[in-house]
Order: structure tokens, then sequence, then C-alpha cells
């Protein structure tokens, strides 16, 4: 018989000189999935960049990670020996750099540190000068295991993983309780943000009815084959007493929003490949499309929950070629072929 689970992906993060640890992780998270899945009503997947993402061009490498994989994953699993790893824009390695960008999430982190021997002639002394600023980094910050074999940390890992499920179990269920149809994540709006920025094709960012559109910056239109759409809802009392329902603003506040934001639009003097249109229409949710005709699209969905503000609902994901993906896919054409021209006449007083 079919039956709903919660999938979290767990992305194991390390340095080049970990190997068979992320094997025994593999492993461990198939043992669990196998044993304990039907009882929890969850599964979890193994993650990393070598499995996780496709070859592609136009952001660096680190960049390209964090687009494809690290964002989406729901827990991470660092491990240090002896390197801390390569250098990248914004940190001292690329595996701290996902650390630090989950840990903005909020997202669990389990942190191990190996004490196993090394050959002299492999080590590194500037690597490992690293390591213990690292170590010293999180010290006061976090719980962190060291093990000294591959034997002792498979049975630490077995041990953490397990334990973390039942502390969490509450957790879990009304995950599974109120997600069903969707694979949830938690977003920053900065992230957000910049995936919006990275888009190589089209991007289509929908402020749904509750709280009209975005009205900050939203890419840098550099180049012209971006095409930007923008909807916002109607002016339009009706449609306003209809949002004040399910948002946690009143009718007044979202009057306003939306007077404002139009003229935000207005006094922007936008580029061409910026469009802006008006929707007649009530939808508890935001869509954030991201090329969405190409073979790696996205579409990002925020669904409003009763009187909550926006920032704190939560966010789904879809990729392409997911049924749910089609379904907000020909919600977005129909919402654009369904617009109106935005009428800036009464901006102009």
């Amino acid at each position: 018989m079919s039956r709903v689970v919660m999938e979290y992906k767990i992305l194991v993060s390390c340095p080049s000189d970990i190997k068979k640890e992320k094997e025994l992780i593999k492993k461990e998270i198939e043992d669990f999935n196998r044993i304990n899945s039907y009882e929890n009503n969850i599964i979890f997947r193994f993650e990393d960049w070598e499995i996780g993402t496709y070859s592609s061009m136009g952001r660096s490498p680190q960049e390209e990670i964090n687009w494809q994989l690290v964002d989406e994953c729901d827990m991470a699993v660092a491990i240090f020996w002896n390197r801390v790893g390569e250098k990248t824009e914004n940190e001292i390695s690329g595996t701290i750099e996902e650390i630090e960008r989950l840990l903005e999430l909020n997202k669990q982190i389990f942190l191990f540190f190996s004490l196993k021997r090394i050959q002299s002639s492999k080590l590194d002394i500037d690597q490992l000068r690293k390591l213990r600023k690292i170590k010293e980094r999180y010290k006061e910050t976090s719980l962190y295991r060291e093990y000294t074999g591959l034997n002792q940390f498979k049975e630490i890992f077995h041990k953490e993983l397990n334990l973390y499920v039942q502390k969490n179990k509450i957790k879990f269920e009304i995950e599974s309780l109120t997600m069903k149809t969707f694979s949830s994540i938690t977003i920053s709006r900065t992230s957000l943000q910049e995936k919006v920025n990275q888009a190589q094709k089209s991007i289509f960012i929908s402020g749904a009815s509750l709280v009209a559109t975005i009205s900050t910056s939203l890419v840098n239109c550099t180049d012209n084959k971006i095409e930007v759409r923008l909807l916002m809802t109607k002016e339009d009392e009706n449609l306003v007493n209809e949002c004040s329902k399910l948002s946690y603003a009143n009718k007044d506040e979202l009057l306003s929003h939306i007077q404002l934001t139009k003229k935000h639009f207005y006094s922007m003097d936008l580029p061409d490949l910026i469009k802006v249109r008006c929707i007649n229409s009530v939808m508890p949710l935001a869509l954030v499309g991201i090329d969405v005709n190409e073979s790696y699209g996205k579409i990002y969905v925020q669904q409003y929950l009763y009187q909550q503000d926006p920032a704190l609902c939560p966010y789904y994901v879809c990729h392409f070629g997911e049924q749910w993906y089609d379904t907000y896919k020909e919600q977005i054409e129909k919402l654009w072929n369904d617009s109106e021209k935005i009428n800036f006449s009464n901006c102009k007083k």
C-alpha cells in the first residue's frame, strides 16, 4: 500500500582528504531507511557535490554548488581530518562556506574531527594551521565529536543520527502532517535573492495577492537575454477585501502597500526587459520561477498561512520535470496571460 513519507537531504561536506567516512555515512543512511523509515515516516537522502551537481559555466564552482545543492539540503555532516580545503570568495574553504550557509538557516550540522594518524610526508603545515583555527572557531558555539578510527566513526554517527531522530520525533510528525505534498525548505531572503540574481534566461516573481510584489531591487539586468516578469495585485477594493481575510494585514494596509508599490515602479523608469502587470485574482501563495523552461529550472513556492507574517511562512521547491513543477508553470503562464497592463496615471499626481 502506498504512503507518504518526508524526505530529508543530508549533505556530506568535507575536504578532499575525507573519503572512507563518506562511504560509511551513505551505508548508514541506507540502513536507517531500510530499518526505520516505515516507523518514522521519514527517509534520508545522501547528498554531496560529486553526485548532486551537474557541470555548468558562468559562476564560481562554490556558487554553483550552493545554487544546485547546499541551500536545499535539510542538514549536513561536516568532517575534517588534516585539511580545511581550498579558499572560496567568501570563506576559508568550501566546506566552511557550506556550514555557515546552513547555520544561517538554522539547519542541523553534525560536526566531526578525525584524529587518525597520517604519514608525515602528506602533512600540509598551512592546512593544519588553518584547521586549528577552525576548531577554535567552533569550540564555543558547537558540540562536535572526535574519533580515532573508521569503526569508531561508524559507531558514533549511527548513535548521532538515531538520537537526533528520536529527539525530534514530534517535529518530524508535525511536518509529515502539514507538508505531505511538497518538500519544504528553509531559505533566507538573501539566498533567494542570490538565486534570482543568478538566473540565466528568465525570471518570474509574483507576490501573489497578499503583499503585492517585491518592491526592492530585483536583479542585475545587464544581459538582454533575461526577461523579468513581475505581477502585483490589481488595485481593487473587492480583491483587497479577499486578501485581508487571508493576510495578517488589514484592508487599508494592503491597499496602501499596492499603491506604494505602483509608485515605486513608476519612479524607477524600468528598462524594457522588466515587465510589470497586475492580476485580478486572489492566491494565498507567492511564486518565484527561475529559468522555468530550462532543465535546471526551479519554482519556489511560499504558502501563506492564515494571519501569519509572510516572512515566517515556509518555502517549497519544485524541480523541472516534477508534477507540481508543471502545475505551477502552467499557473505562471496563466497568470501572465490573464494579467493587465498597469495604469500608472494616478502615480503622476
